[in-house]
């Protein structure tokens, strides 16, 4: 390309022209979206012509296909309440192929065809969309992950299934057994259940802990093992993390939370420390937006004497064009500045914390802290948003949240963390 200057101004020509390209590549990527928006909106089509289980596509409209009776057949034994894994088994023992044409079934493609929404007659266009992933785990970039959009953002195309296998009810009642079936299901707990099941993360890999039950001389021993460590993936090498006793670590944070609800010195003043933390970042963003004005101010005006010098012809068109650029680049770096600065202050200011809500936490759990039932035990440890992060070298940190606002536990989605508390195998409380 054309030699750049140097100094100052020629990493801002650099910077004008390489937010140029990226506003050219978002620009052709929301275009391409709006297109499939369009297609299910105008044309009542969806964005791909993939085909369900049983169906295929005939002038536009999805008809039986040759495996129309077995899909029947899923869903009818679905919906009598037999077992995911059941169904399967049953299919493989039949010799029936499976949608990609193995001979195996799986659970996973059993729950596929259970969970579509075109056997009850609507197609769910823009049902999935492309985002960021929480984890890389190769050579990535971009948005490389996929999730799926809540209900009321994918598109609902009637009329395009002639001949619909079960009702939207029927429908409803098995997306709702399998959200249970979901939230019921427990790794190896034939012989244990597992309170802190999907609180424990490991700091080295990011994997969740799981819970294990295993058999040795005729005893029985319950770990909780991170994931990557339990299920070595194929081609990384096994996680270094090390395992916990599931009774000693349950012990361990389940006390801690108990004394946390009861302490409401300990409680109040990590949470004055915590509010004049936000309060002294609050005021420095304060003093940052002040300056950020400021140097808008002299670019408007520095834009100003631009165009003076231009109309009376003082200055020639290239060095007018020249300086304008200049001048468009650092007022919009100083633009994002300021949104950054007040998104940052606006974070601030919502998670701060009300402090009648740790109280109003405290006397809703108070009936349920002596309890020895494991599903109180687990409502009180995900009311106060238990997590457990566990080091490389074993020692672990308990982080715990409360709601920001008074309000019901259950629903309230804000919250903020209100207390970390470090702590290792075999030490004490601090």
């Amino acid at each position: 390309g054309p030699p750049m200057l140097e100094g100052g101004e020629g990493q801002l020509v650099e910077l004008a022209l390489a937010l140029g390209k990226e506003r050219s590549v978002l620009r052709a990527q929301q275009g391409a979206r709006d297109g499939l928006r369009d297609r299910a909106l105008l044309r009542g089509l969806p964005p791909n012509m993939n085909k369900p289980y049983g169906m295929r596509w005939e002038n536009n409209h999805l008809v039986p296909d040759e495996n129309d009776q077995i899909a029947r057949e899923i869903w009818i034994m679905g919906l009598a309440g037999r077992k995911i894994m059941v169904i399967a088994s049953e299919l493989t023992r039949r010799g029936i192929p499976t949608p990609s044409g193995k001979l195996g079934w799986s659970a996973f493609a059993v729950r596929h065809i259970l969970k579509s929404r075109a056997y009850a007659g609507v197609i769910e266009a823009l049902k999935t969309e492309s985002v960021e992933p929480k984890l890389r785990k190769a050579a990535t970039y971009g948005k490389s992950s996929r999730r799926s959009r809540p209900e009321e953002e994918r598109i609902r195309l009637e009329g395009l299934v002639e001949h619909p296998i079960v009702t939207e009810a029927e429908f409803n009642w098995m997306q709702q057994r399998l959200k249970e079936n979901k939230q019921l299901a427990m790794k190896n707990t034939t012989l244990r259940s597992y309170g802190l099941k999907g609180m424990i993360q490991c700091s080295a890999c990011g994997k969740s802990y799981v819970g294990v039950t295993v058999k040795r001389r005729l005893k029985e021993y319950s770990y909780y093992v991170c994931g990557a460590r339990w299920k070595r993936p194929k081609v990384k090498e096994r996680c270094q993390s090390h395992s916990m006793g599931a009774d000693a670590i349950e012990m361990s944070v389940y006390g801690m939370v108990v004394a946390f609800l009861r302490s409401p010195d300990g409680v109040e003043s990590e949470m004055r420390r915590r509010h004049e933390i936000s309060a002294e970042s609050e005021a420095s963003l304060i003093k940052e937006l002040a300056s950020l004005e400021r140097q808008r101010l002299e670019e408007q005006e520095a834009e100003a004497r631009a165009f003076r010098l231009a109309s009376r012809g003082t200055v020639s068109d290239e060095v007018f064009n020249q300086e304008i650029g200049l001048i468009r680049t650092r007022q919009r770096w100083i633009g994002e500045q300021k949104e950054r600065a007040e998104q940052q202050i606006s974070e601030i200011r919502r998670y701060d914390f009300d402090p009648q809500s740790v109280e109003i936490l405290r006397q809703r759990l108070e009936a349920r802290l002596e309890t020895a039932k494991p599903e109180d035990r687990r409502f009180i440890l995900e009311a106060v948003g238990t997590r457990v992060l566990v080091q490389s070298d074993g020692t672990w940190e308990l982080e715990l949240q409360v709601p920001r606002e008074v309000s019901e536990i259950e629903t309230d989605s804000q919250v903020g963390v209100l207390q970390t508390v470090n702590d290792g195998p075999g030490s004490n409380y601090t």
